[in-house]
């Protein structure tokens, strides 16, 4: 990765617990860093896939090697880089200062992992 092109972001994971009244409450835990590469969508393969919502992606291109983990009891893939697990519907702070500002929709597993990531 180019030095020049690289920031610094932050991960959030999603975590749900159960308010008061027996509902679902979806917070975002403290953030952790990473360093990473982003830029807006713009190929043709997501505008066709994502229409007029096209312009609240960007791509995320996260430095690091990562290994894959199956977790057995949600049923998804778990990319892990370092001690920071990655899964889609998890936080990305990129602009904001507190909040993550992004949600994970896909992650490519490329030689880097690739996010798509849509505005909150």
């Amino acid at each position: 990765m180019k030095r020049n092109r690289r920031k610094q972001i932050f991960y959030h994971p999603l975590t749900v617990e159960i308010d008061k009244e027996g509902g679902p409450c979806k917070n975002y835990a403290e953030g952790k860093a990473l360093k990473a590469i982003v830029w807006p969508a713009s190929s043709k393969l997501q505008i066709a896939q994502y229409g007029n919502e096209v312009n609240r992606i960007q791509n995320v291109k996260v430095e690091g090697k990562y290994s894959v983990v199956h977790d057995e009891k949600l049923g998804i893939e778990i990319y892990q880089i370092g001690e920071i697990q990655l899964k889609e519907n998890d936080g990305i702070r990129i602009h904001a200062r507190e909040r993550p500002d992004y949600r994970i929709i896909s992650i490519k597993p490329y030689q880097s992992l690739l996010l798509e990531v849509k505005k909150l």
